[in-house]
């Protein structure tokens, strides 16, 4: 056996009305073979929520971030009962195992609908995906992959959406917020973390658009400002690819989902457009404060009581 670090951050909230909810659950758990899957390659922040609801809304295939190993995989794989103690001896004694083999055929029992399951992967959880795609296809020898991806042309609105994301740990919402109220230092932090995940995205995209994974795509999709203009068409092109079926039921709950759109997205995105060699080199300088910050924080968190969940390391087994 293989293992794979799942480096878990379970003190970030799952919202009630995301597509982790029980609630996106099948009624009826899936029992036929799996015929196709369907993956949307992406970066943070470029709007593969809005299109995965979208295709949601036309079809019922729930295409969540199934290997987001953050929240999403431990959580989802402990409901699944796909969770198991680690008996590998280099492993920590409060070490968890993900199971793929199990976490696949759960996946395939609770959310495939139709012969198909849909997964929201990005770039950096790609390792992952490999993986889960080598077992698909253990299992179903002829099982249709379609790959599609998506990307975000204006970077620098991407970079302070992930940003603000990051600092408010609201990553999807179907409510109005109002724009955080920053002081100076605060805003110059935040324009600090804008540049550097304007960097991450960029490199990213390259990651993802390399020579062997574009061959692979079905469609690549980018928009320019606002995903929303032509979302449906977008979503419709995917359905007719996948060749799925198109559900007539109304589908409420996480379709309305609510830009991140305020005057701070906007003003943070032209800050860093005008001087990103400044905010780049504050964070070089700041790093090592930050890592000092990070190593205290954890120190700290170790001698408060915490609860159990939190004080797991998770790993995930794969066939090697």
């Amino acid at each position: 056996m293989r293992y794979l670090a799942v480096p878990s951050d379970l003190t970030t909230p799952i919202q009630d009305n995301g597509f982790a909810s029980v609630a996106y659950d099948n009624p009826r758990p899936h029992s036929g073979e799996l015929k196709k899957l369907y993956v949307l390659v992406s970066t943070p922040r470029s709007g593969s929520t809005a299109l995965c609801s979208e295709i949601y809304r036309q079809t019922g295939l729930v295409v969540h971030e199934y290997l987001q190993p953050f929240q999403y995989m431990p959580c989802l794989a402990s409901r699944y009962g796909a969770i198991q103690k680690s008996s590998h001896s280099k492993a920590a004694t409060d070490a968890r195992v993900i199971v793929l083999s199990k976490y696949f055929d759960a996946l395939v029992r609770h959310r495939a609908i139709n012969g198909t399951l849909g997964i929201n992967c990005h770039v950096s959880h790609l390792v992952y995906l490999d993986a889960l795609i080598r077992r698909a296809k253990d299992v179903y020898p002829d099982l249709a992959i379609y790959k599609d991806y998506l990307s975000r042309q204006d970077k620098y609105r991407q970079a302070a959406s992930y940003a603000i994301a990051r600092q408010t740990r609201l990553w999807s919402t179907t409510e109005q917020t109002n724009p955080l109220p920053l002081g100076k230092l605060q805003r110059v932090s935040l324009c600090i973390s804008a540049a550097h995940c304007y960097h991450k995205v960029k490199f990213q995209d390259q990651q993802g658009m390399a020579h062997s994974l574009a061959l692979d795509y079905k469609h690549l999709f980018t928009y320019e400002r606002d995903i929303q203009h032509n979302l449906e068409q977008t979503a419709s092109k995917v359905v007719s690819a996948v060749c799925l079926v198109k559900q007539t039921k109304n589908r409420a709950g996480f379709t309305n989902l609510q830009r991140q759109a305020s005057s701070l997205n906007d003003e943070i995105a032209r800050s860093i457009r005008r001087h990103m060699v400044v905010y780049r080199l504050l964070g070089l300088i700041g790093r090592p404060l930050r890592r000092f910050r990070i190593q205290l924080c954890r120190y700290i968190e170790k001698l408060k009581s915490q609860p159990s969940a939190l004080r797991y390391r998770f790993l995930l087994e794969v066939e090697s």
